[in-house]
């Protein structure tokens, strides 16, 4: 099955595969969403949008233990910056039962 936005860029193959994970996790397939996401994080491992989405996806799986590790490699490499982004992660991830303390 072909979904949109899946490979607008060959040039940069991780943003694809994020792109191709976004359109996943808005029809609630968050496994092949991992999928995807896994493929983009081991093209551009210290990309926090990437280590979000993960969180995300894992909570979305009821998967705390895998949420919380990547919520705190996003913390870790956002490197004290992006606290907006931290507190909103931060919230979608409590939306999913996944309270970060």
């Amino acid at each position: 099955s072909s979904l949109p936005y899946a490979t607008p860029f060959p040039a940069n193959k991780w943003y694809s595969f994020q792109l191709r994970a976004r359109a996943l996790m808005n029809i609630k397939k968050y496994k092949q969403a991992i999928s995807c996401l896994e493929k983009s994080d081991a093209l551009k491992p210290k990309n926090i949008v990437n280590k979000a989405n993960l969180a995300i996806c894992y909570a979305a799986l009821g998967e705390k233990e895998k949420a919380i590790s990547h919520f705190e490699q996003t913390v870790k490499f956002a490197n004290g910056k992006e606290k907006r982004f931290i507190k909103n992660l931060k919230n979608i991830l409590s939306s999913k039962g996944v309270e970060i303390e």
